[in-house]
């Protein structure tokens, strides 16, 4: 029988990181954590979803093969074009 670890010495579960605060380099709270969002290739987290990124539903389109899109999912994180 497997038993499911939501945290280790240097793993953390999503869900247990999902609702935690985040702060600036300043102290200053800047949002909470929605959700991670996970590099499919990688398998690495690229960012973790905070107040005024740039959102997306599934009642609209949203393209991520756009590189203005991107860009300006990667520039909220303050990343580099993948």
């Amino acid at each position: 029988m497997v038993t499911e670890a939501r945290e280790t010495g240097s793993l953390i579960g999503s869900d247990k990181a999902e609702g935690t605060a985040v702060y600036g380099a300043d102290d200053t709270k800047i949002g909470k954590i929605e959700r991670v969002m996970i590099d499919k290739m990688s398998g690495r987290v690229s960012y973790a979803v905070l107040k005024g990124a740039p959102k997306y539903s599934n009642d609209n389109s949203w393209n991520w093969s756009d590189s203005a899109r991107a860009r300006a999912v990667n520039d909220c994180y303050g990343v580099g074009i993948v």
